[in-house]
């Protein structure tokens, strides 16, 4: 199951987007929505977010440094705004991706399941390099003990 964060200051927005994605990935997501950058920043602290759908412009903060702000407890992020010449401030790395407000929900869905993608591509890595962690520590306590 993938869990998924909502931030917009817009609470429209938010209900919106979380009856989409539930109606569409129904069993397959966990979903949490807010309009308050500071309730998102708990939620982060108190699990691992696969993917963050974050309001590029708010009042206090942009969603970028909110992104910053949560520690690598995300692993993907979609920036959403109504100012396209925010979407320039993002650096442009694979695992961000952003969209113009208003968002149609055809997109929205397309865009989901790529950052689906992206996370399960995550996971896999993070699981090759334990793997590989555990193999050195098995190498290492084989030729301590020998």
């Amino acid at each position: 199951m993938k869990t998924i964060l909502i931030l917009d200051d817009d609470s429209s927005i938010v209900e919106i987007i979380t009856g989409f994605l539930y109606d569409q990935f129904k069993n397959q997501v966990e979903l949490y929505g807010t309009t308050d950058p500071e309730i998102a920043l708990g939620i982060t602290d108190s699990c691992f977010i696969d993917i963050a759908i974050l309001d590029m412009k708010m009042p206090n903060i942009d969603g970028y440094s909110l992104l910053k702000l949560m520690n690598g407890q995300v692993k993907t992020a979609i920036f959403i705004t109504g100012h396209p010449d925010w979407l320039t401030e993002i650096p442009h790395e694979s695992i961000y991706q952003t969209l113009e407000k208003p968002v149609p929900p055809k997109k929205l869905g397309e865009t989901v399941k790529r950052a689906m993608l992206v996370s399960e591509e995550i996971d896999g890595e993070i699981k090759r390099m334990l793997e590989e962690i555990i193999t050195q520590l098995e190498i290492t306590r084989a030729y301590c003990a020998g």
